[in-house]
């Protein structure tokens, strides 16, 4: 009997809890059916939150995973099945007796109970699954990339020739489009490349675009053939290496390649193109201003993109001018066309032309249009005979100031480079080009309506962020460095060498002429030791990784340099010549430069006179000799602020070397005031809003950016007496004080009548 009694005991426990598991479901259901409710609405704002994300994927150049979208698709079902499952419930709820205690249909009751739990369960199930880390793959390369556009005007045929060589021609495999600069080149190409766009008008496995550019580089044409076909290059690998990793890639493709402004022979084989041939039925365009280029690119066909019939260049012109210009004066039309006729059917001339005269509403000035096209074209021979002399209409044409000069100044920058517009500002203000303001905020907001009136007059154009920096189109950039030559006349007037990836200086001969130099953006690692050249008035040095240090000597003949930019160099030592160039007005050692010259520096180029309005200047706490002189600069700053115009100068040096002599702690607290107060400067722009540079005494004992203030504001009206109380205070540092005199007048424009002014020098470290 025993035998028998425990093994029922055994089963009991367990029959119990399977009993009470399924009455469970009756019992707890309204508790489940609430739970199901919340933890339905919590999915569904999961989902939501995923298909926001995927949202974001094309513009992110991403696609969504498949198992995202799987999900995605499970949770909508669910959505339906818990919502018909509520209403099962609510209803099976409602029909209990007893205040909802009792089903009426307790086999029913249980059903609707299990349904409403295992839905639970799996909704909770589906929630855990929809955690993803990622929700989007790196999309793979597109077939044909779309490039910005407009509407051509008379292209049709050529293009309907270039498509027929595409489409129907096998034995073509190289085409040359070449012509005069701004002829619409790259506006055919464009074209081209866009019209693979549509589904059905080819067969080709990928469209590639690539701009060479006249400084030809094999590795960046590698790079970004690369990055068309999904093969991103370390950088330490060889172009021999990429050119055998192109070559694997495209000799399984039918590829169109697009090769816009050629100005020499393309390798094939060193950048790794297969050469297009009738077995694999690749085709290569490129676009040239040289028809020798199309003979040495072993073009197998040639078309010569021609200036535009009059018709079409009649029609681009009205468009240009705008229907407002042309009826505002029953003449104006005539004139307007005889201005249309003095483009010679040049597209880039038109729409430069055409901006400029949409503003012209009296015959007058249609008149004055006239006259100066007529006297500055002669022949159209080529670009420094006819299309120079047209573009430089715009350039004349411009309001009178600093436009003209602010304008040849981005043409020291590098072909098809994007001009950060903050820092083409902080260049105008160090070559005195920007007058007539009260802070900073005024003058970038001068510098801002120069580049939109300079934007409005197609001279610049929005770069590669829009807003941000701007950019010259390489025909505008050839015209600005002409000009800055006087018209070809100088042409030792200036050297550019920007982004051509020197990896030594030009030779010292050519620096003697120059009045402004650009080395920006290279690979050079060697100066040369004592250059000549006493005319230099800018010079560009910076985003030169490579370069570590400033021979010596090497400023000496540079009397009148008023804009030196270091910045983002490997330059290690501060060059103490630079405290000699009592003409200086903007130093640049902003990141990247390993430069931090003290405040002993700072006090020398303050006494110099060379420190002017606003300036920056490295502080490094950990120096006992830089923190004298920040001590003794406040005591000098503060002194002054509380001293009338009439006090006697030599009490006043007298105090303010006591104060150098009995520094306390509570002077220190007082300079840590000074960093307080300073912050709030407009320039405190330059520190990019960096949120490690805010008030308090943490932040001493690192070495930080200080912008010091307006001096003005801090030392009163009298600026005269500046000189001597910072001549005071470098006498307690044993800085030697320089005999050259001191700056008189702001550097001339480059080709404008001289500006008598004065301006802030500008130093950024």
């Amino acid at each position: 009997m025993e035998q028998l009694v425990i093994p029922i005991l055994g089963i009991v426990p367990r029959l119990w809890d399977c009993i009470a598991r399924h009455t469970s479901y009756i019992r707890n259901l309204q508790e489940n059916l609430n739970s199901l409710r919340d933890a339905m609405n919590r999915l569904k704002n999961q989902k939501n939150d995923v298909k926001r994300k995927l949202d974001l994927a094309p513009i992110q150049q991403m696609r969504p995973k498949e198992e995202v979208i799987f999900w995605i698709q499970s949770v909508e079902a669910m959505e339906g099945q818990v919502t018909e499952i509520v209403e099962t419930s609510t209803q099976e709820i409602s029909n209990r007796c007893l205040g909802g205690c009792c089903p009426k249909n307790c086999l029913s009751s249980y059903k609707v109970g299990k349904r409403v739990a295992e839905k639970l369960t799996a909704v909770e199930r589906l929630g855990r699954i929809g955690n993803f880390n990622e929700v989007t793959d790196i999309l793979p390369p597109a077939d044909v990339e779309a490039m910005p556009s407009r509407p051509t005007v008379g292209m049709d045929l050529m293009f309907e020739n270039v498509w027929k060589c595409l489409r129907e021609e096998d034995q073509v495999g190289i085409i040359g489009l070449y012509g005069m600069g701004g002829v619409g080149k790259t506006t055919l190409l464009t074209k081209i490349n866009n019209q693979f766009l549509r589904r059905g008008t080819h067969d080709f496995d990928v469209v590639i675009w690539i701009i060479v550019s006249k400084e030809y580089n094999v590795k960046r044409v590698q790079k970004d053939i690369g990055e068309r076909v999904g093969l991103p290059f370390p950088e330490d690998l060889s172009q021999a290496s990429c050119a055998a990793r192109i070559f694997s890639a495209l000799s399984n493709k039918k590829f169109v390649l697009l090769l816009d402004d050629i100005w020499d022979r393309v390798d094939f084989p060193a950048v790794g193109i297969p050469f297009p041939n009738s077995e694999n039925r690749s085709k290569v365009i490129f676009t040239t201003r040289s028809e020798a280029v199309c003979g040495r690119m072993e073009a197998e066909k040639k078309i010569r993109v021609e200036c535009l019939g009059w018709d079409e260049a009649w029609d681009l012109f009205q468009k240009m001018v705008g229907e407002e210009a042309l009826n505002s004066h029953p003449e104006i039309p005539e004139l307007a066309e005889v201005v249309a006729k003095e483009c010679a059917g040049l597209p880039l001339a038109i729409s430069a032309i055409g901006r400029t005269m949409s503003s012209k509403k009296t015959p007058q000035e249609w008149n004055h249009a006239i006259t100066v096209l007529k006297k500055s074209a002669s022949e159209f021979s080529g670009m420094e005979d006819d299309v120079l002399p047209l573009l430089k209409f715009s350039y004349d044409s411009l309001p009178n100031g600093p436009f003209q000069s602010c304008f040849l100044y981005c043409s020291f920058y590098p072909e098809d480079h994007s001009i950060d517009i903050e820092e083409l500002i902080y260049h105008w203000l160090g070559e005195g080009y920007l007058v007539g303001y009260d802070d900073m905020n005024e003058a970038l907001d001068q510098g801002h309506h120069i580049i939109g009136i300079l934007k409005q007059a197609s001279l610049l154009e929005s770069g590669r962020y829009g807003n941000v920096n701007v950019k010259m189109h390489d025909v505008i950039r050839d015209l600005a460095l002409w000009i800055a030559c006087e018209c070809g006349r100088k042409k030792d007037k200036i050297l550019v060498k920007a982004g051509l990836e020197l990896i030594e200086a030009p030779e010292v001969e050519k620096w003697e002429e120059a009045e402004r130099i650009s080395l920006m953006y290279n690979g050079i690692r060697v100066l040369p030791k004592i250059p000549t050249c006493p005319k230099l008035v800018t010079l560009f040095l910076n985003d030169n990784r490579g370069l570590e240090r400033i021979p010596n000597g090497f400023f000496k003949s540079m009397t009148g340099l008023r804009v030196l930019d270091l910045s983002r160099t490997s330059i290690k030592e501060f060059p103490m010549e630079i405290l000699e160039l009592v003409e200086l007005q903007y130093l640049n050692l902003s990141p990247w430069c390993k430069i931090a010259p003290s405040l002993k520096d700072v006090a020398a180029l303050l006494q110099l006179e060379i420190l002017g309005e606003h300036v920056i200047a490295a502080i490094n706490y950990n120096d006992s000799t830089m923190m004298e002189c920040i001590e003794a600069l406040t005591s000098v700053f503060k002194t002054k602020a509380s001293t009338s115009e009439e006090e006697n100068t030599e009490d006043f040096l007298a105090s303010s070397s006591e104060k150098v002599q009995d520094t306390t702690d509570e002077e220190v607290e007082e300079i840590e005031a000074v960093y307080i107060r300073v912050l709030s400067h407009p320039l405190n722009g330059v520190l990019r809003n960096d949120s490690e540079f805010h008030s308090g005494p943490e932040v001493i004992g690192r070495p930080l950016d200080i912008p010091m203030d307006y001096l003005a504001g801090i030392v009163g009206e009298n600026i005269t007496g500046l000189k001597e109380d910072m001549a005071a205070l470098s006498s307690e540092f044993n800085i030697q004080r320089s005999s050259r005199a001191m700056p008189s007048s702001i550097n001339p424009p480059l080709i404008t009548p001289q500006q008598q002014a004065s301006s802030p020098p500008l130093i950024i470290p």
